[in-house]
């Protein structure tokens, strides 16, 4: 498939909507999640960090398979 003008314009917005994300996300989530995983086991911070990433991924699938079609 060629790339188009349309799709470069969608995939810079996702890529600059995604990193302003990222950047709010370590500015206003990242020092309470610190404070919270100070707290606890390794286990604990493993069992989180692979939960998240897990539910990504899942969540990844699911919309990929429902704009498969698109």
């Amino acid at each position: 498939m060629e790339m188009t003008y349309y799709m470069y314009a969608i995939l810079g917005t996702s890529f600059l909507t995604g990193v302003a994300g990222n950047v709010h996300c370590m500015g206003m989530c990242g020092p309470l999640w610190s404070a919270w995983l100070k707290q606890r086991s390794m286990v604990e911070k493993w069992i989180y960090h692979l939960s998240r990433i897990g539910i990504y991924a899942i969540m990844g699938m699911i919309v990929g398979y429902t704009g498969r079609g698109v």
